[in-house]
């Protein structure tokens, strides 16, 4: 073979490779599997997210999930995590502007196998809850809060903010 084929050749894997490679960049792949052991069933499910993060999902009978795996820290899992009830919570019809908890517990935590996961779980939950809970209001009231940023910005320059 002469060089010029081999490096068409080349450059063709090459392209193919890269081509496979985006593909799995943007359709990520998840797998599921079944397993029994005496009277407990449980399904196992890898799921691997858009920032690549990917879990191992162990799910009872009784539906409660536990991770098995993951590559995401506890923590930052639980800050999404309580971001996304906290937002969910503000969008609620009738919620107060400020939340009656702003750093509840989280309803279930993922890691209660493991006691520092938990604690760092947690934590995160509690760090970001009311940050995605007053988003979540502001989207609902989007007039309110829009004139109240003006105001607090017109205040400040005044200086008459504390």
């Amino acid at each position: 073979m002469t060089t010029k084929k081999k490096s068409l050749l080349g450059i063709g894997y090459l392209s193919v490779a890269m081509l496979g490679a985006s593909l799995l960049m943007a359709k990520p792949v998840s797998a599921e599997e079944m397993s029994e052991s005496g009277d407990q069933v449980m399904r196992l499910v890898t799921q691997t997210g858009n920032n690549g993060v990917v879990e191992v999902i162990g799910v009872a009978e009784n539906g409660e999930e536990r991770i098995l795996g993951s590559t995401q820290d506890p923590y930052f899992k639980g800050r999404d995590d309580g971001y996304d009830a906290g937002y969910q919570d503000g969008q609620k019809l009738g919620a107060p502007e400020e939340p009656e908890n702003d750093s509840p517990q989280p309803e279930s935590n993922p890691y209660n196998h493991d006691q520092q996961n938990k604690g760092l779980y947690d934590s995160g939950y509690r760090d970001n809850y009311y940050a995605g809970y007053r988003n979540g209001w502001d989207d609902n009231h989007y007039i309110w809060s829009t004139l109240k940023t003006v105001w607090n910005i017109i205040t400040y320059y005044l200086g008459y903010s504390n």
